[in-house]
């Protein structure tokens, strides 16, 4: 059996920041690309601090925001910044 990751893409508690944008008043958006290279930072700190690699991961719990509008094209890359 391996370690167990946890995954918390949230705008509350983040380990690795990520910009927050208010483009206007009572709007918030982030880009989507700042969620995929935080959540690798804090997964590369973490394993290099707990001395394991991908190899001995053995499960992934992921959550993220609720009401959020991640427009994506075709291939699933965003096309402009996730409405929160």
């Amino acid at each position: 059996m391996g370690v167990f990751l946890g995954i918390d893409v949230s705008t509350t508690a983040a380990s690795t920041e990520t910009p927050l944008s208010a483009p206007r008043p009572l709007w918030s958006e982030q880009d989507p690309r700042d969620w995929w290279r935080g959540a690798r930072t804090s997964i590369r700190r973490v394993m290099t601090e707990a001395g394991v690699t991908g190899a001995n991961v053995g499960a992934v719990g992921l959550t993220g925001q609720m009401h959020s509008l991640t427009l994506v094209d075709e291939g699933g890359s965003p096309l402009r910044p996730a409405i929160l």
